[in-house]
């Protein structure tokens, strides 16, 4: 059989129909019938997606790897844990367990457990708690003297709001 023949280029029209996405489906018929993209010359020309994406899923990697920070804590770890209940943002804290890879139980200083995830949590808090400490102790109060403004005029008090005349809009009345 050569190239020109009835059969061969028969072949190569159903090649193409069954390798062409189809309209109501979105995929192409070999693709329901095998489940699986059948290869053509087209193919061969294309560069290889899947490799581009390996490569730079590799470089995601590494640059992550490289600039991330390693965060584990061991049983009896001083820690400040996050507070989503109000004022203050941090408090202190000693991890009483691990949950998982990145949960861990912590007691707070009222004997409460929480569990938090590793993003949650700052280590060694004694550095933050000390200088918080040490910046109190040190403050001295200061007293000053406000002077005390009185009105200008007499006996009427300052006006709390602005005395500008405020106006109606002007609207078009059809």
């Amino acid at each position: 059989m050569d190239g020109n023949s009835l059969d061969t280029k028969l072949q190569r029209v159903l090649l193409n129909y069954r390798t062409t996405s189809q309209g109501t489906t979105g995929v192409p018929p070999c693709q329901l019938l095998m489940g699986r993209q059948l290869k053509t010359c087209l193919d061969l020309v294309l560069p290889d997606i899947a490799k581009h994406v390996e490569q730079v899923q590799m470089s995601q990697k590494q640059y992550y790897d490289g600039h991330s920070k390693a965060r584990s804590f061991q049983h009896g770890d001083k820690v400040l844990v996050r507070n989503y209940r109000g004022h203050p943002s941090w408090l202190p804290g000693i991890v009483k367990g691990v949950l998982g890879p990145v949960s861990y139980q912590v007691e707070l200083n009222d004997c409460q457990l929480w569990k938090r995830h590793v993003d949650q949590l700052l280590k060694d808090c004694s550095q933050f708690l000390d200088k918080n400490d040490m910046e109190i102790e040190n403050q001295e109060v200061i007293e000053v003297d406000i002077p005390v403004i009185e009105s200008t005029t007499d006996g009427d008090p300052i006006p709390r709001h602005s005395s500008r005349i405020r106006r109606p809009p002007n609207r078009l009345n059809l």
